[in-house]
Order: structure tokens, then sequence, then C-alpha cells
């Protein structure tokens, strides 16, 4: 099997983005919080979203099975609610490099999504990825840590408990173009219960 990985190659991972109205309401929750700072960089709300894998760049030529594979996947996979709630950060709120807002995974629903895909995915020739698994929902990068422990201290105080809710039904296979500033194209979308 050819490596999937190619230096250059389309940049791709799989992620699950948030419904428009849950993305407002999130956004709402944080509005008044996410102040411009030099010393953090947001993430536009069009590009929140929670991260299942991360697959590098890829070769194009290996993009079709790779589809058909991760179709076969989500039509095994069943729809799950989960909830946006709480603010926290990488690696820790002391030393932070990223801020992000936290993701429900109570019955391990998220889990069992993003570690299926491991074996799938090591199949298609990718590397096992062998962290546990954190779904979490990145808000901002930080470039200077005093900037970001402020920055998380005025979150918890501003959005108080925010709490939003909505069902995940579905995952994206997304190609990241960098350049002046990250940007996303969905390649495709695959539906749970839709093999």
């Amino acid at each position: 099997m050819t490596a999937p990985r190619l230096a250059g190659g389309p940049r791709l991972f799989l992620g699950v983005f948030p419904p428009a109205g849950t993305s407002a309401g999130l956004e709402m929750a944080l509005a008044r919080t996410l102040e411009p700072n030099p010393g953090l960089s947001w993430v536009e709300p069009d590009r929140w979203h929670v991260t299942l894998a991360f697959l590098g760049n890829t070769r194009p030529e290996g993009v079709p099975a790779l589809s058909e594979a991760l179709g076969q996947y989500a039509g095994v996979c069943r729809p799950f609610g989960t909830v946006l709630q709480g603010i926290g950060a990488f690696p820790t709120a002391g030393e932070p490099q990223q801020i992000f807002a936290g993701v429900g995974d109570k019955d391990g629903s998220w889990e069992s999504l993003a570690v299926g895909l491991r074996p799938l995915l090591a199949r298609e020739g990718y590397p096992m990825e062998e962290r546990p698994y954190r779904p979490h929902l990145t808000l901002g990068h930080v470039k200077d840590a005093l900037a970001g422990r402020s920055a998380i201290s005025r979150l918890n105080q501003g959005t108080g408990s925010f709490r939003v809710e909505w069902t995940v039904d579905n995952f994206q296979l997304v190609r990241s173009w960098t350049g002046t500033g990250p940007r996303y194209e969905s390649l495709e979308e695959f539906k749970f219960g839709k093999a």
C-alpha cells in the first residue's frame, strides 16, 4: 500500500461542525468576552468544530477509497446528543496554548465515534493515534500566556453557566487551506445511518 501522506498534498482532517443555530447560540454566549487581543488568536465561528482525527497532508489519489470507507463507517453510526459547556485550556489553564469550549461526553459517544475511526484509518495507511480522545471545540490559540489566563478568567466569569445542546448526526472530511489564515473546505459530509 502506498503511504497516504504526501508532503504538499491537501491537508485533511475529520471533524464535526455544530449546526448554524448551535454556533449562533455559543457565539451569543461568548460575544461579550471574545475581545481582540494581540496575545490571542480567536477562531472564527464558521471554523468552530470538534476534531475527530487529523490526517495531515494526503495523497489526492487516496481520497476516494478513504471516502468510501468513511461512508461505510458513518452508515453504522447513530446520532447522539451532546452539549457545549464550560471553558478549558490545553495543556493547562496556568500555561494555556489553546482555549476551548468543553464538549460533554457522559455516555462515551464522542469517544466511540473517534476511537472507532482509528482502525479504519490505520487500514487506509494513516498512523494510529495513541492519545486518549478528549472532545473539545477550540475557541482560540494563545500567543501570550498572561493574555490567555486573563481571557480564560473573563470567559468563565462572562459566560456563567452557558449550555448549548445539539444532536450529532454527521462528520465531515475537511481540507484545511493555510496561508494568510486557515480556511476550511468540506470535501464530503458523512451522515449517520446512511450507508
